[in-house]
């Protein structure tokens, strides 16, 4: 599962000072949370890291030492990586193979199989922020963390030293334990042999969290087929979590699994009625693009307030736009804006614009241009191009 980039930061802009001090006062930012897009050198040579390992396997393959990595491209890897990272790499690779069934390779050691790199964000459902540790300008420690749902849990340390004029990537901590995520351990490379057994007697959970395991590909080869068996063994005795994933297996249409999207909607269904709130919102979200099911923006509305009142975070952005703009609901800025500033303190990017723009205009809520700043340079942070450029308007004035 490839999970989106998440990058954030608050910079607050505070005018101080009078006279000729003002309007330098007014574009220099106080001093900026944790959380932030890369700026040091450090944590740029990081994102060009990840950026790069996001968009080409090969250096996965290089990283193991497996003949299937471009050549040509050899030299443009080593660059990234230090000798060091690189043994450890493949040391933890031959230990992992060693340990695994009598020599016999089964499975990802922590996404060993794909990204010996992001394994961890890999596992995280919200994608992560940096967050610099140490750096003395020759060697620095830079955390990503959870966005949504755990925001102070460390998914992934990365370790990278200086190198010449190049940072490079010396070890990587994965789920902010050990030293490099090839080692892994505990929960993030469990022993299945158990939930396979239970899993066979049928205990519904323990085939929901079998058919996670092979989704994701933790302590097993990663297999779709496979998990959507479990899955659907799972779903088949009422498992509202195995019910939504299988729904989101039809829509999508993973290998075993056929696209379908009434047999997704039919799943999802069954998982939203049991109050299962991510079913909800995937539901919500085909009734309001007719996918599987008729479109109907008041059903749509009426299963995102679901999810939304459960926490779901884009049920929350998307019922503030549905208030906003009249549909499927009748139109309540009030609403709008409430449902908008749930979605925005965790984080959502499109419901911090819409928010900062509400407190611009003074619509549905009191005009603040402080607070209509502060959101919209929250949103941007986060890529949001809308709130980019209005961001370079401010920094214009």
């Amino acid at each position: 599962m490839k999970i989106k980039i998440a990058l954030l930061s608050l910079m607050l802009i505070t005018a101080l000072g009078v006279g000729s001090a003002s309007a330098e006062a007014k574009s220099k930012p106080s001093a900026p949370e944790p959380f932030h897009v890369a700026r040091t050198p450090a944590e740029k040579a990081l994102d060009d890291i990840l950026r790069r390992a996001d968009q080409d396997k090969n250096i996965f393959h290089y990283v193991l030492g497996t003949p299937f990595y471009d050549a040509e491209k050899d030299s443009g890897y080593a660059r990234l990586f230090t000798k060091n990272f690189l043994r450890a790499a493949a040391k933890k690779e031959s230990d992992a193979v060693k340990r695994s069934c009598d020599g016999k390779y089964t499975g990802e050691i922590c996404g060993l199989d794909s990204s010996p790199i992001n394994c961890a964000q890999d596992i995280s459902e919200s994608g992560y922020l940096h967050r610099t540790m140490e750096d003395d300008g020759r060697r620095a420690i830079i955390s990503s963390m959870g966005v949504d749902f755990a925001p102070e849990e460390v998914k992934t340390s990365y370790r990278l030293i200086k190198d010449g004029n190049r940072w490079r990537l010396d070890g990587v901590a994965c789920g902010g334990g050990g030293e490099f995520n090839m080692e892994c351990g505990g929960s993030m490379c469990p022993d299945v042999s158990d939930l396979r057994k239970k899993a066979g007697q049928g205990d519904a959970d323990a085939q929901y969290d079998l058919g996670v395991m092979y989704n994701i590909g933790r302590g097993v080869n990663r297999d779709y087929v496979e998990a959507a068996r479990w899955f659907r063994k799972a779903a088949g005795q009422g498992h509202a979590g195995a019910q939504s994933y299988l729904g989101y297996l039809y829509e999508h249409g993973y290998e075993g699994v056929t696209q379908d999207n009434a047999e997704a909607a039919r799943w999802y269904r069954k998982a939203a009625e049991q109050g299962h709130a991510d079913a909800q919102y995937y539901l919500g979200d085909i009734y309001e693009v007719g996918r599987g099911v008729t479109r109907d923006d008041a059903e749509s509305a009426r299963w995102h307030r679901k999810a939304a009142e459960q926490g779901q975070v884009h049920s929350q952005h998307i019922l503030g736009l549905m208030y906003d703009k009249g549909r499927g609901v009748t139109r309540d800025l009030d609403e709008a804006a409430r449902w908008y500033r749930k979605a925005a303190e965790k984080g959502d990017s499109d419901a911090q614009y819409s928010l900062g723009m509400m407190h611009r205009t003074g619509m549905g809520v009191q005009r603040d241009l402080a607070e209509a700043e502060m959101w919209l340079r929250k949103a941007a942070e986060r890529g949001h191009a809308e709130a980019r450029q209005e961001v370079e308007k401010l920094d214009r004035r």
